[in-house]
């Protein structure tokens, strides 16, 4: 925003205050006059106005808000007025003056031939008509002398003018010629006719002069009239062309009896002189001399006459004497000779001299050309060839096997001899058959003589088929197997060699083959070529190695005992089972029935053996006393039972039962063997009481025993006064619990005895001494 500046000193009169103060001026202090478009056509009125309030001062003088201007031509109108009532602007606007066009119009030919073209332009207006549909700029042909009005427009009206072309006419031209078809060679006069001042000729003619056209051609005369306008015309001369190239002769010179053909061109028609006459441009002609030929040639009007000569020349006296000699045998030699000529050329084999010898195998006709440099003749002769023996070879096969024979028999001839390559030998060579055995394919060869003497040959391949060349490996080491092994033999070939079909003595098929034989085996294969059916058979031996060691071992033994089992044999080492080890011997305990795996080992071959043991178990043994305990000096019994056949007690008595009276608790010893002779030993205590109550303790000792409370309900404890060994036994002897007490601890608690009778035996320094408890519950 714009901000002006007033002293309020001098435009308020108070010069005392000093005070200066800015206002804003009104944005739209910008006078405008009003019409926006300002074209006007000359003589219009046109109002003026404006967005002032006040003070209007027009430079036509005016000071009101509008005025109506009428200008005549383009007037530029000024004004100057207050906008707001602070702010007084001043706005200028032209009135641009249009009037009635004034036309012109140009043509770029004010005359102009006729067929040629012209152009009116117009100018002066905005657009533009021109009578008949022409267009400002734009070519066009006008037809005759004709005037052509040109109208003109803008906004403030329309007018027009008129523009007149001439068009002169064309001369009238001709032209002639006094021969329009000559030959080649010959002059014609061109003339030029009409209204045209002059003439001018193509292709160098001159006006009413001699010309000699070269060629059939059209030539163009052109006049111009007195306003310059030109017009043309054609006028053809077709020159025929008068025969002139030479006829020929091909060939020009011919034997005797010999044609030549006699050709011509150019012309449309041709006669020869001959008789009768030929009218053709070929023609072939056989002399009887030499000869010259007249030939008249046409080409429309045009003639002309040529001659063409052909030379005779003589033929060779050529004569073929008798061959010698004939006939003859296939391959055998015959002179021919030829005579009369200089040079000869024989037919077959190309031969250039006059006697030739020859060696045919059929009757042929021979043929003899002879030249005498000119001429050539020909004469033939006949070779008569006796037939040869037509020999055949038959037999029942010409295939077989390698190591077969064959027969082979000819037929055909009289006579035969045979051969063979490569040599073979042959029994009877000069037979009609031979019978023969080749390692290889042969071919065998005869050749026969028949009745005429004449030699004929044949022969045919007798083909040997290869039987298969094999050999049988064995692929194992040292060519053997262990006992209990697999063996692997191969059927083998020569590197590249056909593929045959196998079949081994154990019925496989294939080239190899896996056996397991129990000792040494020879094994036969047959190889067969299944195109020929030849066969070859080869054996190969497989060897089998058998460890024979033994094992010696105990007979059957009581459990707990060892036993020893030794191997014999020829084995170099040996491993057993169960972590035995890997010498010859073993010791053994084994507690039930158990078998032991010993292998002997000899190079890469093993034996295993299996030894089984038997153990038997012990005897059962079992004492049962009369009573668990008997008064002193009562006599008691125990009785041994089980499995066992005899019995030794500890006194020596052998009996099943034994009466005993001890004195004191005792025990006593058994020993028992069964069937087997395995031997159980088992100890029984027979406890003695004083029969007193509680029994007294022997010695001192049982002073320092007390035992509480007795009888208990299955608690009871031991007390002492000094350190000893207990044992507490049942009725039946057997040792409940057996403990001691120590200098720390003499004191035993016995807890959860089941009812019934037990004796508490201790012991101390060498004293022993029982008690007896018991247990009600």
């Amino acid at each position: 925003m714009k901000h002006t500046h007033f002293n309020l000193k001098k435009k308020l009169g108070f010069l005392a205050l000093g005070i200066a103060f800015s206002f804003s001026t009104q944005a739209q202090c910008t006078l405008s006059i009003s019409p926006v478009s300002t074209t006007i056509c000359s003589g219009a009125a046109l109002t003026l106005t404006n967005n002032g309030i006040s003070n209007y001062n027009w430079s036509t003088g005016a000071i009101t808000a509008s005025i109506i201007v009428t200008p005549t031509i383009t007037t530029t109108y000024t004004l100057s007025a207050k906008v707001t009532a602070s702010c007084t602007a001043t706005a200028s606007l032209v009135v641009t003056v249009d009037h009635t066009p004034t036309i012109t119009a140009v043509s770029a030919s004010s005359a102009v031939c006729a067929g040629k073209g012209d152009v009116i332009t117009a100018g002066g207006a905005s657009t533009y008509t021109i009578s008949g549909g022409l267009t400002s700029g734009l070519s066009f042909t006008p037809g005759a002398t004709a005037s052509y009005t040109v109208k003109g427009s803008n906004v403030c009206g329309t007018a027009s003018t008129v523009i007149t072309i001439t068009v002169n006419t064309l001369p009238t031209i001709g032209g002639s010629v006094n021969n329009p078809t000559v030959c080649n060679g010959s002059p014609v006069i061109f003339n030029g006719s009409g209204s045209a001042s002059g003439y001018t000729w193509t292709n160098g003619v001159t006006n009413n002069a001699t010309f000699t056209p070269g060629s059939t051609t059209n030539y163009t005369v052109t006049g111009a009239s007195a306003q310059g306008c030109i017009a043309t015309a054609v006028v053809g001369v077709t020159v025929v062309v008068t025969p002139n190239t030479p006829p020929v002769a091909s060939p020009t010179a011919v034997c005797a009896g010999s044609s030549s053909t006699l050709s011509a061109v150019g012309a449309t028609g041709y006669t020869w002189n001959v008789s009768p006459p030929a009218y053709t441009s070929n023609l072939v002609v056989t002399p009887v001399g030499t000869t010259t030929y007249t030939l008249y040639r046409i080409n429309g009007a045009c003639s002309s006459t040529a001659m063409v000569t052909v030379v005779m020349n003589p033929l060779p006296p050529l004569q073929i004497l008798n061959p010698s000699p004939t006939p003859v045998c296939v391959g055998q030699s015959v002179n021919i000779t030829a005579v009369g000529g200089i040079t000869y050329t024989w037919s077959p084999g190309g031969f250039q001299t006059s006697a030739i010898t020859v060696y045919p195998n059929q009757t042929t006709v021979f043929t003899a050309t002879a030249s005498n440099a000119n001429c050539n003749v020909s004469a033939s002769a006949t070779v008569t060839i006796l037939p040869s023996p037509a020999i055949t070879i038959s037999s029942s096969t010409l295939e077989i096997c390698k190591g077969a024979s064959i027969t082979l028999t000819a037929s055909g001839a009289a006579s035969y001899t045979w051969s063979a390559a490569p040599v073979s030998p042959i029994s009877t060579p000069n037979g009609t058959t031979i019978t023969v055995q080749t390692p290889t394919t042969t071919l065998y060869t005869v050749n026969g003589t028949g009745t005429n003497g004449c030699d004929g040959v044949q022969s045919t391949y007798v083909i040997v088929d290869p039987a298969p060349n094999q050999t049988v490996s064995v692929v194992n080491p040292g060519g053997y197997i262990c006992a209990g092994s697999t063996g692997t033999l191969s059927a083998v070939l020569p590197v590249g060699a056909t593929t045959p079909v196998y079949n081994w003595n154990t019925g496989a098929t294939t080239s190899k083959i896996y056996v397991n034989p129990p000792s040494q085996t020879v094994y036969t294969v047959t190889a067969t070529y299944t195109n020929t059916g030849c066969k070859t058979v080869a054996t190969g031996t497989l060897a089998v190695f058998i460890s024979t060691f033994v094992v010696t071992q105990p007979p059957a033994f009581c459990m707990g005992q060892s036993a020893t089992l030794t191997a014999i044999g020829p084995a170099t080492s040996y491993s057993w089972s169960g972590g035995l080890g890997t010498a010859s011997t073993a010791v053994i305990s084994p507690t039930n029935n158990t078998p032991y795996y010993v292998t002997g080992i000899t190079g890469n071959c093993s034996t295993t053996k299996t030894i089984n043991i038997t153990v038997n178990p012990l005897p059962v043994l079992t004492l049962a006393l009369g009573r668990t305990t008997i008064c002193r000096l009562e006599v008691g019994s125990i009785m041994a039972s089980g499995t066992s056949t005899s019995y030794v007690w500890d006194d020596a008595e052998t009996t099943a039962s034994i009466s005993i009276t001890p004195t004191v608790s005792t025990g006593y010893t058994v020993t028992g063997t069964d069937a087997n002779g395995c031997i159980r030993t088992v100890t029984i205590t027979q406890f003695v009481s004083a029969c007193l109550g509680l029994e007294e303790l022997s010695g001192n000792v049982g002073d320092l025993l007390t035992i509480y409370p007795n009888p208990s309900n299955g608690e009871f404890t031991i007390q002492a006064d000094a350190a000893m060994n207990i044992r507490i036994v049942n009725e039946v002897g057997q040792v409940v619990k057996q403990t001691s007490l120590t200098e720390n601890n003499k004191q035993l608690n016995v807890n959860n005895l089941a009812s019934g009778i037990y004796f508490i035996i201790v012991e101390k320094d060498g004293n022993k001494a029982t008690k007896k408890v018991v247990v009600n519950r």
